[in-house]
């Protein structure tokens, strides 16, 4: 029988050994270095998930555009933006391989 655990930290540690890791793990440092600027990311994030999970579609589009003007200055940061955009990236990676598992096992 296979070691799914075995599996599992060799499926990890390929991913970072992946470009879009190493280049999120950099954007990351990056924006650590400046408090201010990374409170402000982690605040975005939280409102941002709290947006997707509570809203109605009848706001949806309005709340997006508040929290779009509310943190313009972190949209309009360029570390800050490598680091949203390289997050995203890491985030689809894993869920496009969390999607091919569920298919390849007929999960519904």
């Amino acid at each position: 029988m296979i070691n799914f655990n075995k599996v599992t930290d060799d499926y990890i540690n390929e991913l970072k050994k992946t470009s879009a890791y190493t280049e999120y793990r950099a954007a990351l440092e990056t924006v650590k270095q400046n408090e201010e600027l990374w409170r402000r990311i982690e605040e975005y994030r939280r409102r941002r998930t709290d947006y997707q999970n509570f809203s109605n579609n009848d706001d949806m589009y309005d709340k997006a555009d508040r929290i779009r003007q509310e943190y313009a200055d972190v949209f309009n940061n360029q570390d800050a933006k490598k680091f949203l955009d390289a997050e995203v990236a890491i985030c689809r990676m894993v869920q496009d391989i969390s999607i091919k598992i569920a298919e390849a096992i007929d999960f519904e």
